[in-house]
């Protein structure tokens, strides 16, 4: 009886063991991810292309090879005989993605005599080799060649022009170094640049980064001596180049879009520096200037393009890895201080200003750019060279009151959309020569004052598009007041009684006139 007990209870057991089974498998669930992947159809095709623009020197024809093949037209060779100083090479070659994939640099290399250039194996002073982009900017890794453009049949490939130029500097080379060259020397030179696929660091070099007025002014004012340089400068690239290495030790030049828009240190702590009010940034318009500091200039904290200024004694210096800044819409009054610090006596004081590496295609107000009526200004010279004025309607007092400048070149300015002109140069008392041979002024409606008070001009150069026809009533009055020792053509010496628009022309013995034609 006990005995069939016990087996009763173990086939309980295996029944409730077996249910639980059951219940197992009633309860399993089967998840499934499906799907398919497709691969675009992509091309990888970047290539040298278009060899032009060849001067200087009679040489051979830069050669593009291979012709066919993986790595068809990624080579160009040349030759150049430099046979005295002053000799010089230079041409154009295109860089160019006909791909369906955005490039970028990812890799320079610059060699010399088949090792890369270094203290030890450089050029000497005299000859001078460069490779730049087209506009004089120079060429840094990550810069994008954007993809082929595919909505046009067939796709537009991207070009982005290169410039080779090599020298035979006649202001460098002395006695000795010709005296003492013993035969013929021959440089062989190597500059390679890789292009790989462009990822978030890629910097479009198209892009200009703004310059804040705002920002620039505070930085500036009360700045002793001013310098602003960029790469694009060959007559500072050491001083550049110095500033860039340092950024670069203070780990602030970054390929990253990331806008920076403290101060950052280089020792010591960093201090914020919002530049929202005139008193922020611990007093900028005084003469401490917080040297071994970096600032952002942009105008917008968030635009991803970033600009850094570097203070260094009373030079201040900017690098923006886009190669040029680009000037404000609005650039009146830039550099002559921010309000109510304007018409300041320590706002740059004894400067040189080279501004090549300022864009201002975007520009449309230039009024009272450098201008001040104080007098007390003390601008040694501007260097505007490659800046597009076309946009530009306002150039009223432009250049007025700037009482150290003896000459202004200004035959790149384009004109043609200037409608004021009213003060442009006047009270420049040391001014001696201007060159407005480019100038259009077919436009202008208002050129009173232009050239007064500036009694030390002796020649202004201009042209026949220089016109004064849409200039009307007391707006061409008082041109040239006070300029007593301004000769024009054909001898034509200053009349106070004749100082109006209407001997704003090339002058003749029988016509007077205050301009002269430049041969």
């Amino acid at each position: 009886m006990k005995r069939n007990k016990k087996r009763d209870r173990i086939t309980i057991l295996l029944l409730l063991l077996l249910g639980i089974s059951i219940g197992f498998a009633a309860l399993a669930t089967t998840l499934k991810i499906n799907g398919d992947a497709n691969i675009t159809k992509n091309t990888w095709s970047v290539y040298w292309d278009n060899v032009d623009n060849e001067d200087g020197v009679t040489t051979t024809t830069p050669v593009i090879s291979p012709d066919e093949g993986e790595n068809a037209k990624t080579e160009v060779s040349w030759t150049a005989v430099l046979d005295k100083p002053g000799d010089y090479y230079e041409f154009t070659v295109d860089a160019v993605n006909a791909g369906t994939i955005d490039a970028m640099i990812t890799k320079i290399e610059k060699k010399l005599n088949g090792s890369a250039i270094s203290e030890n194996n450089k050029l000497p002073d005299y000859v001078i080799y460069e490779v730049t982009y087209a506009d004089g900017r120079e060429v840094e890794k990550n810069h994008l060649l954007k993809k082929a453009d595919t909505s046009t049949t067939p796709s537009t490939p991207t070009t982005q022009a290169y410039k080779v130029r090599v020298e035979y500097d006649k202001n460098a080379v002395t006695n000795s170094d010709i005296n003492n060259q013993q035969s013929d020397i021959e440089y062989t030179f190597s500059f390679a640049v890789t292009y790989g696929q462009a990822d978030e660091n890629a910097i479009d070099i198209d892009i200009l980064p703004v310059l804040s007025k705002q920002r620039f002014q505070i930085l500036t004012n009360g700045m002793i001596d001013l310098k602003l340089i960029t790469a694009v400068s060959p007559a500072t690239t050491a001083q550049y180049n110095a500033v860039k290495s340092t950024l670069t030790a203070a780990n602030i030049v970054s390929p990253s879009r990331e806008a920076v828009d403290v101060t950052l240190a280089t020792s010591g702590d960093p201090s914020d520096c919002e530049f929202q009010t005139w008193e922020s940034c611990f007093g900028l318009y005084d003469e401490d200037h917080q040297d071994g500091r970096v600032y952002h200039l942009t105008g917008d904290a968030e635009d991803g393009l970033p600009v850094y200024a570097w203070l260094d004694g009373t030079t201040i210096y900017y690098y923006s890895p886009y190669g040029k800044i680009a000037l404000p819409e609005d650039s009146s009054w830039l550099f002559d201080g921010p309000a109510p610090y304007a018409y300041s006596e320590d706002f740059f004081g004894e400067s040189n200003l080279d501004l090549t590496g300022f864009d201002t295609s975007n520009v449309r107000n230039m009024e009272s750019l450098f201008g001040t009526y104080n007098d007390t200004k003390k601008i040694k010279s501007i260097n505007t060279t490659g800046w597009d004025t076309s946009k530009v309607a306002n150039m009223n007092a432009m250049f007025a009151g700037l009482t150290d400048i003896t000459s202004l070149d200004l035959r790149h300015f384009n004109t043609e959309n200037v409608i004021d002109m009213s003060s442009m140069f006047s009270r420049m008392n040391s001014l001696e020569t201007l060159d407005l041979s480019s100038f259009d002024t077919k436009n202008v409606t208002n050129m009173y004052d232009m050239f007064s008070y500036d009694d030390k001009l002796k020649t202004i150069y201009a042209s026949d598009k220089f016109v004064t026809t849409k200039v009307t009533g007391n707006k061409g009055k008082d041109m040239f007041r006070d300029c007593t020792s301004i000769v024009g053509g054909g001898n034509t010496t200053y009349d106070s009684g004749k100082i109006d628009k209407t001997y704003a022309r090339i002058g003749t013995s029988e016509l007077p006139g205050y301009f002269k034609a430049k041969n």
